[in-house]
């Protein structure tokens, strides 16, 4: 597109159009590129990734919250994790960077008790791949929900 100046009364052109600004659309800030003699900044700040997790269970021994992301690297069971412990682990699978985590307590109308911990991905841009359960550790899965 070009981008033409016109007075205040909408009067006409105050002068000639501006050099032409190609613009593409991607997943996030750091995909979003711009391009043209008349532009001077970015487009937007940046944009972070944010991914939900929720599991209920009334027992965590048996239940477990394996995560899995990108199917290379796992955590260990986060089950009941406070959002320290939550972020630490999610920090240790490899490619993930810095993190912030909240922590949210959780009951169903059927009585099951758990967490929401909502992940905020600080320093991976772009589109993460999304955090998945390894429901081969959930257990028999009669009280547990993800």
């Amino acid at each position: 597109f070009k981008v033409a100046p016109v007075n205040a009364v909408g009067d006409g052109i105050l002068s000639s159009s501006s050099v032409a600004t190609f613009v593409r659309v991607g997943a996030s800030a750091s995909k979003t590129t711009a391009s043209g003699s008349s532009l001077s900044r970015g487009i937007a700040g940046s944009i972070q990734e944010e991914q939900i997790v929720t599991f209920l269970s009334n027992d965590c021994a048996s239940d477990k919250l394996v995560l899995i992301l990108e199917s290379s690297s796992q955590t260990d069971n986060l089950c009941g994790a406070s959002a320290s412990e939550f972020e630490s682990a999610i920090e240790r699978l490899i490619g993930v960077g810095k993190l912030h985590v909240s922590r949210e307590v959780i009951e169903s109308m059927s009585g099951h008790k758990g967490y929401s911990w909502t992940v905020t991905f600080k320093s991976r841009m772009g589109d993460v791949p999304l955090l998945n359960v390894d429901m081969t550790q959930v257990g028999n899965g009669r009280d547990a929900s993800g």
